[in-house]
Order: C-alpha cells, then sequence, then structure tokens
C-alpha cells in the first residue's frame, strides 16, 4: 500500500510546479516482445533511474495483430533535466536488440495539471451506505 501511495504522490502536481511528460512508441514484432523488454528492463530502465531529474518512468503496451506497441512514459522536472537526459543518447541509442522494431517520434508535454486520487482510510469502512447491512 505505501509503494501505491508514494507512486501517486509523485504524479501528483503541486501549484505553480513545472513537469515535462515524454512518451516515445515503439512497434515490435509479437514474436520479439520479450527481447525488447528484457533490453528495456537492463539497459534503458537503469539509465532513466540514474539520470537526476526524473520523476518517474513508466512502461505500458498495448497488443494489436502482430505488433505491440511499447510505450516508455518518462516524467521529467524540467526541460532541462529531460535534455541533459537525451544528450546521452548512446545509453539509450537503439542498437536495435531487436531487429524489425518501428520507432514513431517522441511526444513531449508540459503538464498543465494532474491531481492524486484520494484514498479511502484503510480503518474506515469502505462501503458506509451498507451501515445496516441492508442491501
Amino acid at each position: 500500500m505505501d509503494e501505491i501511495a508514494q507512486i501517486e504522490c509523485k504524479l501528483c502536481l503541486p501549484p505553480g510546479a513545472e513537469m515535462i511528460l515524454r512518451m516515445l512508441s515503439v512497434f515490435v514484432p509479437r514474436s520479439e516482445l520479450e527481447i525488447y523488454l528484457e533490453h528495456l528492463r537492463i539497459k534503458t530502465i537503469p539509465a532513466y533511474e540514474a539520470s537526476p531529474g526524473l520523476i518517474s518512468v513508466v512502461l505500458v503496451r498495448r497488443e494489436f495483430a502482430e505488433y505491440v506497441e511499447v510505450a516508455t512514459i518518462s516524467t521529467w522536472q524540467s526541460d532541462d533535466a529531460m535534455a541533459r537526459f537525451l544528450g546521452n543518447a548512446v545509453l539509450l541509442s537503439p542498437s536495435q536488440p531487436v531487429s524489425s522494431m518501428v520507432e514513431w517520434d517522441a511526444h513531449i508535454y508540459e503538464m498543465v495539471e494532474a491531481r492524486c486520487g484520494k484514498q479511502p482510510n484503510v480503518r474506515r469502512d469502505p462501503y458506509p451506505e451498507f451501515k445496516d447491512g441492508a442491501d
């Protein structure tokens, strides 16, 4: 439960704060997905983690017929922090772990608003409308 709370707090945007979101999508043949994900876990994600100014990095995927889209979504404290990271492109440069992947241009967004969900207190009754046990 504590890990979830930490994730939520990192993605909240305090008033007046700057946060940059970068999304890079790659389409990988389904047959080579595990090879690509392993490459991301061993080389790419550690490079993100070591970069000053990184707030979070997330991998998401969605499946198509013969390909899987894998998107790397990273959030940064500033444009400068992201630019310093991207300047180390050698760390990210696809030594093409997968021969037939297709990479889309990255999209970069300035976060305008981000809020955290309000988690109920674990000790409270999660269903107060059913206090008497009646439906």
